[in-house]
């Protein structure tokens, strides 16, 4: 169960990593200052922090090892949370009524366009692990 979690725990830092960039990728350079880049990255920090919650909790992925459907359902397991946080960030009474100038900027994590990148880029990159990962392990055994 360790090995799982730490498993799930290096997963969800690579997706986080995957959907900050790209969500810094996706705002103009000109809005992104230090609070605001602050708030864009908080939310797949939350849906990361979920993943290894969630992983824990269920068998979502199995101790160190990926395998062919894991790189297209964890992908679409962390944006499909990602996408949870930001409506219940967004769109909770409190926070319709008190959105401040910070906050606005987490709205471009509603775009279903940044979502699709996002996993499209998680995907690619869990394929590509994959991939190292069999590969290493073919060359280990010859």
């Amino acid at each position: 169960m360790i090995r799982r979690i730490g498993f799930s725990i290096e997963i969800a830092f690579v997706l986080f990593l995957i959907s900050a960039a790209t969500g810094a990728f996706w705002v103009p350079l000109k809005h992104l200052q230090l609070p605001m880049f602050l708030v864009l990255i908080s939310l797949p920090a939350i849906a990361s922090l979920s993943f290894v919650l969630a992983a824990a909790l269920t068998r979502l992925v199995s101790a160190g090892r990926m395998a062919f459907p894991l790189n297209l359902t964890i992908p679409l397991v962390h944006v499909v949370l990602l996408l949870l946080v930001v409506k219940l960030a967004l769109t909770t009474p409190i926070a319709v009524e008190r959105i401040r100038s910070e906050w606005e900027i987490a709205t471009v994590w509603g775009s279903w366009r940044l979502l699709l990148t996002c996993f499209l880029v998680e995907v690619t990159a869990l394929s590509l692990m994959l991939a190292f990962s069999q590969r290493k392990r073919r060359v280990g055994t010859i």
